[in-house]
């Protein structure tokens, strides 16, 4: 029975062309469906400006942890820019992202600056899941989004499992003032890393809880329906998603592809480089992430998503480090007891090829969900 009586609007960073971005809204949208509820998710998609870029890389650089790393990225972007065959397969791949925003997610009117509009649409506000709280949105225009900011005070404010990306405990506490002072009008708080619940329990008498991302919250089952018709064989492929390089990770999958005679799909920055091939991943949309991972014998990642989609599909896995983002993918393993599917040593990786035990690994999992499902249902049936 639909519970029309009061209008929620999810907000969370789904503009962006990543899986994990458009699935998190996609599983939010329709685990709060499941509840009984008609959501909408904010259609937000910043523009932003020379200043607000400069702000992100000195921000980045007074902290010392990303800057080199997003000086590297931004070289990368312009590098492509000058590649054709680069520009027509990012094109395709956006395209196939706009598909799947347009068939599977509810959205409002898009909106770039002036969200304030956007208040009296909803009567309760959710924010999460994903990096809506790092450090960098405390000093950009951002936080009057991400913190709901724009929202009036007699409305529901929700924070579902939201992420502030980092476990510096230094770099958290120079900014926890601003932090408890973003914070102090939510309702309801919950965070997607376990190890982050204390700091943010500190600065708000409201009891923080923790929640799993929302994509661990829809069944395989739930993925498979929108999955189209199987195109790929199943349990005869490695699913290689990377999203940064890694001689490391190149080395262990040819190795592991000879071990399990598997072929493999990757980027095609790696063409040259893997001895198995068997298909190219530059233009895969959504659909085709889930279709890849459902249909894989081994998946070998340092995406955080990737790791999660593998849980979800019951595969074996194998995840890699990522400069300064492994904080998300460690406290997952290691509430689900697979902290050694984590290969700090690419060497011990090789000697661990023993599958999963999913049946252990679902009972935890289930207590999880059952937690998370409880605070988000608990929220939105909240009267103020």
């Amino acid at each position: 029975m639909l519970n029309n009586a009061k209008k929620i609007g999810i907000l969370n960073i789904q503009y962006t062309d990543n899986y994990g971005a458009v699935l998190v809204a996609y599983s939010l949208q329709e685990t709060i469906k499941k509840m009984g509820f008609e959501p909408k998710t904010l259609n937000y998609n910043p523009k932003y400006s020379v200043l607000d870029k400069l702000k992100t890389a000195f921000f980045e650089m007074y902290f010392n942890r990303n800057f080199w790393h997003s000086i590297g990225y931004h070289i990368r972007l312009l590098i492509d820019k000058t590649n054709s065959e680069h520009s027509l397969n990012k094109t395709e791949k956006k395209k196939k992202f706009q598909d799947f925003r347009k068939s599977f997610l509810c959205l409002t009117d898009e909106i770039s600056r002036n969200i304030t509009k956007l208040d009296d649409l909803f009567d309760i506000y959710v924010v999460g899941s994903d990096i809506v709280w790092k450090p960098i949105r405390l000093i950009s225009f951002e936080k009057n989004v991400y913190f709901l900011k724009f929202v009036s005070l007699e409305k529901t404010k929700i924070a579902y499992a939201a992420s502030v990306g980092t476990d510096d405990t230094h770099r958290l506490i120079t900014l926890s003032k601003k932090y408890k002072r973003n914070i102090a009008n939510f309702d309801f708080i919950s965070l997607r890393e376990s190890l982050n619940v204390p700091f943010f329990s500190k600065l708000t008498a409201k009891k923080t809880e923790h929640c799993l991302d929302p994509t661990l919250l829809l069944s395989k089952e739930d993925y498979e329906k929108i999955i189209p018709i199987n195109r790929i064989s199943k349990d005869t492929s490695i699913y290689l998603y990377t999203l940064s390089d890694s001689a490391e990770i190149i080395d262990f999958t040819n190795i592991l592809s000879q071990k399990l005679t598997c072929g493999v799909y990757h980027s095609s920055q790696y063409t040259c480089d893997i001895s198995n091939s068997i298909g190219i991943n530059d233009i895969d949309g959504p659909l085709e992430f889930l279709e890849k991972i459902k249909n894989a014998k081994t998946v070998i990642t340092n995406s955080y998503h990737g790791v999660i989609f593998s849980i979800i599909f019951k595969k074996d896995f194998y995840a890699f480090p990522r400069k300064y983002l492994d904080v998300r993918t460690l406290d997952l393993l290691k509430l689900l007891s697979l902290s050694h599917r984590f290969l700090d040593d690419f060497g011990a990786g090789i000697t661990h090829t023993e599958p999963i035990d999913y049946a252990s690994v679902n009972v935890k999992l289930g207590e999880l969900k059952e937690q998370s499902t409880a605070f988000l249902k608990n929220a939105l049936n909240f009267t103020k």
